[in-house]
């Protein structure tokens, strides 16, 4: 059974992976736009509504089968990677095909059309990740998992930044995403050890039918509701705006990878493992929670107040209407990174069922309330995805307690004191620093900010949980000592506030 301190391991190393992505495709995000624009980029981002959901349907749900099973034999992961790859090469043939039709339907004009067979390679290359990703998600081996998608991401990078500076305009986007796909599964086979095989039977597929099922539905519906925006944005408005709005969501998505994702992937594991020990379950969930919202708190209410600034220093005057979007999502954070792990508990713990009712009733508050904003703009938009997170609390909060045991209250409680620290920091740095950008240069606006706002976050911890705020402390001493140890013995409990 893993304690909390195993999974906080695990998680450091998904997030340091994450981070390093971070950092890297921000970098080359902000290069690339500049010079591609919003048009070309709002193009790009509308050809993910089909990339994306062929990812969900063919690579997520299939690789979350595997890590979700008590035991997996060869039939299953032959079974899990010969039928998904045969549907991508299908999926590949008739986005290509369908490509004229597909573009007149999301009003992209003749570029999207032009770059949708190519985007479908992406297709194939996410399909072969199945198995490898599983296997190494089942054995614990996130440090590898972190090291593939790395260096992944600094190949595509180096090849989106220079076909770019090169003039190749949207291509230098398409290219890199294919660039992404090809290094990734190739570290990925490597670093698993395994090596495909054919051999399968009926009673190896309908052992993963079961869960599948549920997981295409809920996966397909939550990329669907991420999609909405986009495809609303493409019909009301045009390309330009879609790129206003994609922009500032992959500033958003970026975000969440350094956090959400890591603990969605490591908590699905750890819950899976002790979901028939219901107090393991409620202690993990439970401190889970604090521990997401101390660190997501922070990280996103700060990027909020400081997009002011950030957006046009990172991608230049031409992205100044992205700002408001951008408030809003990075707003939204903290609440997506409990959500994240709500989703977990559920899924972790066997309730598939929970979360796809839970995913058809975000899309069909995404749907109300998007389509009620767009025509009011882009910004709009981003308040009404706010509002769309913050709504589904009361909705799936009665279903953790469900599948945890951890009541309502102590969900509520868990995270109150480093949000209310955090705005506190957020609405002073907010405030302040367009001033300090007139006085000073941007940059060091931006770092006096940081400092600012990281004190004012403290200060306010201590002030409201002494005892958090020793939590926070006793971690923050653990990793510039770099000791292991006392880290472990904070997240196994024996410190917990």
């Amino acid at each position: 059974m893993p304690r909390p301190s195993q999974l906080v391991d695990h998680t450091a190393w998904n997030a340091a992976g994450k981070l390093a992505q971070l950092a890297i495709n921000v970098v080359a995000l902000a290069l690339i736009a500049r010079i591609v624009g919003p048009q070309a980029y709002g193009v790009v981002a509308l050809s993910w509504v089909f990339i994306g959901l062929t990812d969900i349907l063919l690579v997520a749900s299939p690789t979350e089968t595997l890590v979700q099973r008590g035991s997996v034999r060869d039939g299953h992961l032959n079974a899990s990677f010969v039928l998904p790859l045969s549907l991508a090469l299908l999926a590949w043939a008739a986005l290509a095909a369908g490509a004229a039709p597909a573009a007149a339907l999301l009003n992209g004009g003749a570029e999207l059309e032009e770059i949708l067979p190519w985007r479908g390679a992406s297709i194939v290359l996410a399909a072969l990740l199945v198995v490898p990703t599983a296997r190494l998600m089942r054995e614990g081996a996130f440090r590898a998992l972190a090291a593939a998608e790395s260096i992944a991401a600094v190949a595509a990078s180096i090849a989106g930044v220079a076909l770019a500076l090169a003039g190749a305009g949207i291509w230098s986007l398409v290219v890199m995403e294919i660039v992404r796909g090809v290094v990734h599964a190739a570290l990925a086979f490597a670093a698993a050890r395994w090596r495909p095989g054919w051999r399968f039977g009926p009673g190896d597929v309908s052992d993963l039918a079961g869960y599948n099922l549920n997981t295409w539905a809920s996966y397909g519906l939550a990329y669907l509701e991420q999609q909405l925006p986009r495809i609303i944005i493409g019909r009301m408005l045009d390309t330009e705006a879609v790129g206003l709005f994609a922009l500032a969501q992959r500033l958003f998505t970026e975000a969440t990878r350094v956090l959400t994702l890591p603990v969605y992937q490591v908590l699905v594991a750890g819950v899976a493992r002790v979901r028939t020990n219901r107090r393991a379950l409620r202690g993990i969930t439970a401190g889970a929670l604090r521990a997401t919202t101390l660190v997501a708190a922070p990280l996103f209410i700060g990027l909020a107040a400081c997009a002011q600034v950030l957006v046009p220093l990172f991608f230049g005057a031409g992205w100044v209407a992205a700002i408001p979007v951008a408030e809003a999502l990075l707003l939204l954070g903290p609440r997506h990174a409990v959500g994240a792990l709500q989703a977990a508990v559920l899924r972790g713990g066997g309730h598939a069922d929970l979360h796809l009712l839970l995913a058809a009733f975000g899309v069909s508050l995404t749907l109300l309330l998007v389509g009620i904003a767009a025509p009011l703009g882009v910004g709009v938009v981003g308040l009404a995805m706010l509002a769309r997170g913050y709504l589904v609390w009361p909705i799936v909060a009665p279903m953790v307690r469900s599948a945890s045991g951890l009541s309502l209250r102590a969900q509520a409680l868990a995270g109150m004191v480093p949000m209310l620290a955090a705005l506190a920091m957020g609405a002073v740095v907010w405030l302040l620093l367009p001033l300090a950008a007139r006085a000073w240069s941007p940059v060091v606006a931006l770092a006096a900010a940081v400092a600012l706002g990281a004190a004012i976050y403290i200060a306010m911890l201590r002030l409201l949980s002494p005892a958090l705020f020793g939590q926070l402390a006793g971690i923050l001493r653990a990793i510039a000592r770099r000791d292991r140890d006392a880290l472990r013995d904070i997240f196994d409990g024996s410190r917990a506030p």
